[in-house]
């Protein structure tokens, strides 16, 4: 899932009345038109009716489409800017980039010395920063908060099954056991932020993904198999756990590999 990577002081001045309001829409039913802090319904793409579907039709769509588009159905340029990922870092550059992360902040050299090692990507990463944004602003837009907190805590909870996609692949969620990806996001994105790519717009995506993190290291969903969802008031504590961290506390709780901290 979520390939390139494989598949906030900003943060808490944009959340705001916005975390109340999206604590109260995880762990529920409510559409994306119906929630209150969310843009009007004509601001939405209309979501196809899929047979079969499983979880929050928004939801799946935008993980569908973020997958069809950053990785199964590249433009040329996406493609040309994870291969000069690869260049930079290595064979494995998800891999590198985790390890790299881990180091610098091990050595105290970050963000200093992480800077350095990523500026060569500068014009890669923008790209990549801009083909995700487009997918993200196009099913939430205005950064509609809420509805990020429920498709990013949908997406660790394995409750999200998608039949149009291949055997194995059917549930919306990272890849691999552990889920690495989280961590090799987390890196990317920080890269874009030293970088000034999007920086205060991903530093509001970035306690999603600790969220989602946390999740489903919690979960650990299997595979095309559907999961019922945590218990509500559970989302409501990790997620406020999450959206209360600033930057600096999201890198410490990436500092923690492969689970979070009391997660095993």
């Amino acid at each position: 899932m979520t390939p390139p990577i494989d598949r906030r002081q900003a943060l808490r001045t944009s959340a705001g009345a916005l975390l109340v309001a999206g604590l109260a829409t995880v762990g529920t039913a409510t559409t994306a038109s119906a929630a209150p802090v969310r843009p009007k319904s004509a601001d939405y793409p209309e979501i196809p009716n899929v047979p079969g579907m499983n979880g929050d039709p928004r939801s799946n769509e935008f993980w569908y489409v973020f997958d069809q588009e950053l990785w199964y159905h590249r433009t040329p340029e996406v493609i040309a800017a994870n291969e000069k990922l690869g260049e930079v870092l290595g064979e494995d550059p998800e891999v590198a980039i985790i390890q790299a992360y881990l180091a610098h902040r091990s050595a105290g050299t970050y963000p200093s010395g992480f800077r350095t090692l990523v500026t060569p990507l500068k014009e890669a990463l923008t790209v990549l920063s801009d083909a995700q944004w487009s997918v993200i602003d196009r099913y939430y837009p205005h950064t509609d908060l809420a509805g990020l907190i429920k498709a990013f805590a949908d997406f660790g909870q394995g409750v999200l099954y998608d039949p149009r996609l291949s055997e194995g692949q059917r549930s919306h969620t990272m890849n691999g056991n552990p889920p690495v990806g989280f961590h090799a996001w987390h890196c990317y994105l920080r890269s874009m932020q030293l970088l000034g790519i999007d920086s205060r717009r991903w530093a509001v995506i970035d306690p999603l993904i600790g969220l989602s993190w946390e999740i489903q290291s919690i979960v650990k969903p299997k595979p095309d198999v559907i999961y019922p969802p945590l218990d509500a008031k559970v989302l409501r504590r990790l997620t406020a756990k999450w959206l209360s961290r600033s930057p600096g506390e999201c890198d410490t709780a990436f500092e923690t590999f492969p689970y979070p901290q009391g997660v095993s």
